[in-house]
């Protein structure tokens, strides 16, 4: 019955427009589809009904479910950019922060969003490798300087029992240094690609997070089936309900955080790394340590490649410097020698992990 209307609809005489259309008849035939699939399963249980007989099942309805979020630095021609990552049972949604005026409340903007089914990590043989703007160690190491000496000066005000102003002005600066180093530390690549040929592509600094992103994407992808296709009007809805979800997380900054929230530990661990068991085959293997530093994780240590084994000793010490340390991370990996065999899903040559795992 839509037909004549949406065919009028391009005519110069339109008994409606698109748009009209579109917002009177706002998924009246996904609503028919859903009430037709009901009445079709229902319908042959009634006629063979028996105390039996259940219907229940008919009236449960998949809902879109937040899966995973997190804040990272999108890649755009050259340019980092800071954006929140949203995955839902059916969809990647990429959405970037709005700046808060006035006390508003918070607002996303969506960038771009890719159905399940239409995602994945391997772009085509011509694919061009992804260059990367590295920032200098030391300019990162001077940034980490001024963030500790900044948290250093806060809490020596606070015992001073100083004015707030002086404060509020030690807390902006100190979010301007941290908002610079999570927009500039970043440089491990995660590109995702949609069937359409399309690529984004995301700078992470855990590979312990690049490996978990991965591992729940490609899960989730095994149950789903159905295409999302999403109208300007439902983009901006689901965006909009971002906003209050409950399990959403703020960017990683000392100003998000409540006041007697833990600020992690300070000084220095000790870990040796003994050794590793339960491998079915023979591989080269080594590890690495992980650790958060206010919120930002970074590679601490790398053990030497214990050669083709299956149980390898590294027995390895390690000290690990801490700064507002909360996580531990252990990372296993088999070296690739032969390039051939080299996982190139991101772009560039990867070694595998076999295992991970991590200590609060």
């Amino acid at each position: 019955p839509m037909k004549p209307l949406k065919a009028a609809a391009t005519t110069s005489q339109p008994v409606l427009t698109v748009a009209q259309i579109e917002t009177i008849f706002f998924k009246v035939p996904e609503l028919y589809e859903i009430h037709k699939e009901f009445y079709d399963g229902l319908l042959p249980r009634v006629q063979q009904w028996s105390h039996h007989q259940r219907v229940g099942d008919l009236f449960q309805k998949l809902n879109r479910q937040l899966l995973k979020d997190s804040f990272m630095v999108e890649l755009v021609e050259g340019a980092r950019k800071l954006r929140h990552v949203f995955l839902f049972t059916d969809l990647l949604l990429c959405a970037k922060l709005k700046k808060q005026i006035g006390g508003k409340n918070q607002q996303y903007d969506s960038k771009w969003y890719i159905p399940l089914t239409e995602l994945t990590f391997q772009g085509p043989e011509e694919t061009e490798p992804l260059t990367i703007p590295q920032v200098p160690d030391e300019e990162l190491d001077a940034m980490k300087v001024k963030i500790s000496h900044l948290r250093s000066e806060i809490q020596r005000e606070k015992r001073a029992n100083k004015g707030s102003k002086v404060i509020d002005r030690l807390r902006k600066k100190l979010s301007e240094q941290e908002s610079l180093l999570l927009l500039t530390s970043p440089s491990m690549p995660l590109r995702v690609y949609n069937k359409n040929g399309k690529s984004y592509s995301f700078l992470i600094s855990s590979d312990y997070e690049r490996a978990e992103w991965k591992e729940i994407i490609k899960e989730q992808q095994k149950k789903c089936f159905k295409t999302s296709s999403l109208t300007s009007m439902e983009l901006q809805m689901l965006t909009n309900s971002c906003v209050k979800l409950q399990t959403v997380h703020h960017i990683p900054l000392s100003i998000n955080k409540e006041e007697d929230e833990s600020s992690g530990l300070c000084g220095f661990l000790n870990v040796i790394v003994h050794s590793a068991s339960g491998l079915k085959q023979s591989l080269n293997l080594y590890c690495t340590l992980e650790v958060d530093s206010f919120g930002f994780f970074s590679n601490k240590a790398k053990t030497r490649v214990y050669r083709y084994t299956t149980e390898p000793k590294w027995n390895e010490e390690f000290e690990i410097e801490l700064e507002g340390s909360q996580t531990l991370r252990l990372l296993c990996y088999e070296k690739c020698y032969n390039k051939t065999k080299q996982n190139k899903e991101d772009g560039e040559s990867t070694d595998r992990i076999m295992g991970k795992g991590q200590i609060p």
